[in-house]
């Protein structure tokens, strides 16, 4: 029965398993008020990029904390993105059920801000749920991030909108979808985008030990106005220093 060991494969992954359970069930409630989503979501990415690297401890502390500390940011970012969504929403269905008539440019141009708006929301929460950093850079670095990482991106758009699709033609898919229709998503897309936001928290590392007390030139940093730490870091200093 070695398999029921508490460090065992099958527990450790059961043990992942209901952690992603538990924090979609707490993404799903945060997002009813519709204005807190975007706090929400930026805790199930943050918790997501934790238990892909093995660093969640306590759960539910850590969901909400990480709701709390980003509330501001992630819900402003929110709004935005809210609000471009409407005026996206709007110009699709004047190009596509309006009797109007747009030339080819028109066209070029609206698909090529959607496909940037998919990839700067692919990216965004992650970045504000790991990096400390200014809503304008954080935007800014989504669509940089985005594009940069092309073949990753287009793979979080599709596993995010997989639960979505399975509701739509599947409708007997919906308990897997309230067990794991935010968290299964996030999960896979921190899979996918670890190992760099690894690489780029390493090199702020370094920069970090190679300039300190040095004024930085903008071309030498890696994110805009970023704090050479991440979230996680800046909190643990903020709790030594109390």
């Amino acid at each position: 029965m070695g398999f029921l060991k508490y460090d065992s494969p099958f527990m450790t992954g059961l043990a992942k398993v209901t952690d992603l359970m538990l924090i979609n069930f707490y993404t799903i409630f945060l997002c009813i008020p519709v204005v807190t989503a975007g706090a929400a979501i930026t805790a199930l990415h943050s918790m997501s990029l934790k238990i892909v690297r093995n660093e969640q401890s306590r759960v539910t502390k850590e969901y909400f904390h990480s709701f709390a500390r980003n509330f501001k940011q992630a819900t402003l970012i929110w709004l935005i993105v809210l609000v471009a969504l409407l005026i996206l929403a709007g110009d699709c269905f004047i190009l596509f059920f309006s009797e109007l008539h747009f030339g080819k440019a028109f066209r070029i141009t609206f698909y090529v801000v959607a496909f940037l708006m998919a990839f700067a929301y692919a990216f965004v929460y992650p970045i504000l749920a790991r990096f400390d950093n200014t809503i304008k850079n954080t935007l800014k670095n989504a669509v940089l991030i985005g594009i940069l990482q092309f073949p990753r991106t287009v793979l979080m758009i599709a596993v995010g909108i997989l639960p979505l699709l399975l509701l739509v033609f599947f409708p007997r898919a919906l308990p897997l979808v309230i067990l794991f229709g935010f968290s299964g998503p996030s999960w896979v897309s921190a899979l996918l985008y670890n190992k760099y936001f690894q690489m780029l928290e390493n090199q702020m590392l370094e920069q970090q030990d190679a300039t300190e007390g040095q004024d930085l030139d903008d071309d030498e940093v890696i994110f805009k106005d970023v704090e050479y730490s991440t979230s996680e870091e800046s909190d643990d200093q903020e709790s030594s220093e109390k």
